[in-house]
């Protein structure tokens, strides 16, 4: 009754910030983890609408995310996130194809990790693309 709308509107309409009394990537994670864990029970027209919207808000906000906000993420939370995308296009493409999706976007997610000014994000998109 209105619980995906509000969470989705929570995550397009709020910017991630490094605050940890403001949208964080660690609330990204735990609101895409209580919307995705469920995913297998929901209906098929629930995750027809829904799921595309969360998989690209979420990748977006991910991505886009400043580099200080990635200073004080931890690395499950990013992976959290990542796991999370996934389970949320298990209903909604082939396994190849979600798996390539997968990979790609944590291509994307250790380039970002690169790309950080801070050492230990570096080591970690060092050691996601080993």
């Amino acid at each position: 009754a209105g619980g995906l709308d509000s969470i989705l509107s929570i995550i397009e309409s709020c910017e991630v910030t490094d605050r940890a009394d403001d949208f964080n990537l660690c609330i990204l994670a735990i609101l895409l983890n209580l919307i995705s864990l469920p995913a297998m029970v929901y209906h098929k027209s629930v995750i027809a609408e829904y799921a595309p919207k969360l998989i690209d808000v979420s990748k977006k906000r991910l991505l886009s995310a400043p580099d200080r906000a990635l200073r004080d993420v931890r690395r499950e939370h990013i992976e959290a996130i990542v796991k999370a995308v996934d389970n949320l296009s298990m209903r909604l493409v082939e396994k190849a194809e979600r798996e390539k999706q997968s990979e790609i976007m944590k291509l994307e997610v250790a380039l970002l990790c690169l790309n950080s000014s801070y050492m230990e994000r570096r080591i970690q998109g060092i050691r996601d693309l080993n």
